[in-house]
């Protein structure tokens, strides 16, 4: 049979008519296929690829209307064209609904439900989301949702909602917006995005289908809100949630192999890190001493979680002072950004500041660990002359990068050039 490749290049089996209306959707398939072909699976679920007929067949059920208008027609959820369906369907629902469409049978690794085809699973009764790093600006927030509530728990509320993406804010909606809120020219509700977050939301998405009034404090509410927080902590442990280490200690802990496989190893202290995350981002007044506890830990993803509880409970965490400068010398960049950002916090600006000009100087840092100590210091707005040359030093050292769509990927450089344009240094 004709490899798959020649038959992307020349898609002989499409008439002209379809050619002319399908084109988006073949054009789909090949991505879908790309992807299939080079994605990165775990040990457990590396399988045989799959044959050139079978690739052609999925090609031709997801590209062709012969393929889903007739044969495929009983698999309709409604009678009707148009129709709602009462569901809880997430995104990681749709590749074991294709494969179910197709007759395949999902493999034990795959996540999601089939909500179509021959072999649909049950409603679940929940639906997670998650929220990561965005290009250069990170953020960490996991939510659970019913077909009443929503839940969002996050774990760096001392960053706003719409942070400011390069990319993102080419478009001429999102800088329009931000200027608002710099102008002073939105409601109260407009301006939430520009806003740092509460550790814990809850919307009830009937009555409140905006999201707008946040019950997670109400007491009525108090069963929903247990409920949902116990939901969000036994996800996060099912899938062995990833984010719950740092981005800037990836290289480090998983070598040349992937942090799926390394967070289900003898190697991550797994469970220890949830309960770490739950406790430091508890709402209240916190546990200051178990987060200068965790300060001490061996592990620096359990130390990035206490200075991440000292900077949430900062009106609380006067006392920790000693202990975070003592920490100054962290060698981790994530946990020594939070350290500093911390003091800076505690107006102990003297203390912050070396820690973050080390970690934007010292050759031994990489890009990740810069953009995190940059997010910060945009964070904070914190201006010194020492970090303002630090900044103008990794800028200049990567200028020729930032050139073409190329330099949406030169993080660290994206954010020094921010950093210096907000601040008027240069053009």
């Amino acid at each position: 049979m004709e490899n798959i490749e020649t038959l992307w290049q020349d898609h002989s089996f499409y008439s002209i008519k379809e050619k002319e209306s399908l084109i988006n959707k073949v054009q789909f398939a090949k991505a879908l296929m790309k992807f299939y072909n080079s994605i990165s699976l775990p040990v457990e679920a590396q399988v045989k690829p799959a044959s050139d007929d079978t690739k052609l067949e999925f090609l031709k059920f997801v590209g062709s209307d012969n393929y889903s208008e007739e044969k495929y027609k009983q698999y309709f959820p409604e009678e009707k064209p148009g129709s709602k369906v009462d569901r809880n369907i997430s995104f990681v629902d749709l590749a074991p609904t294709l494969l179910s469409l197709a007759g395949v049978s999902k493999p034990d690794y795959m996540q999601g439900n089939a909500f179509l085809g021959d072999n649909i699973e049950p409603e679940p009764e929940y639906v997670h989301m998650n929220r990561g790093r965005m290009d250069e600006r990170i953020d960490m927030s996991r939510a659970v949702r019913d077909k009443k509530y929503r839940y969002i728990r996050n774990y760096m509320p001392f960053r706003i909602y719409l942070q400011h993406l390069a990319y993102l804010f080419n478009a001429a909606s999102a800088q329009s917006w931000e200027d608002l809120f710099y102008e002073g020219k939105l409601n109260a509700v407009q301006s939430v995005p520009f806003q740092t977050k509460p550790v814990e939301e809850l919307y009830d998405t009937e009555n409140d289908p905006w999201e707008v009034k946040n019950l997670a404090g109400d007491p009525a509410y108090k069963d929903v809100l247990e409920r949902m927080r116990k939901e969000n902590y036994r996800w996060m442990a099912e899938i062995k949630d990833v984010g719950l280490i740092p981005e800037t200690q990836y290289l480090k802990r998983a070598s040349a192999g992937s942090m799926y496989d390394y967070m289900r190893s003898g190697a991550c202290p797994f469970d220890e890190l949830l309960k770490a995350a739950e406790l430091a981002t508890s709402p209240g007044k916190g546990e200051i001493d178990r987060y200068v506890e965790y300060l001490q830990n061996k592990d620096a993803a359990i130390r990035y979680w206490g200075a991440t509880g000292l900077l949430i409970h900062k009106e609380n965490a006067t006392s920790a002072i000693p202990d975070l400068k003592k920490a100054g010398g962290e060698e981790d960049a994530s946990a020594a950004t939070l350290i500093a950002e911390t003091l800076f916090q505690l107006g102990e600006k003297d203390a912050a500041a070396p820690i973050y000009i080390r970690i934007l100087t010292d050759p031994s840092y990489g890009l990740s660990d810069r953009n995190f100590a940059l997010n910060s210091i945009d964070a904070i707005n914190f201006r010194t002359p020492g970090i303002e040359a630090a900044i103008k030093q990794c800028y200049d050292s990567q200028i020729d990068v930032l050139q073409g769509f190329a330099k949406y990927n030169a993080y660290d450089a994206l954010m020094s050039e921010y950093l210096l344009k907000r601040w008027k240094l240069i053009d």
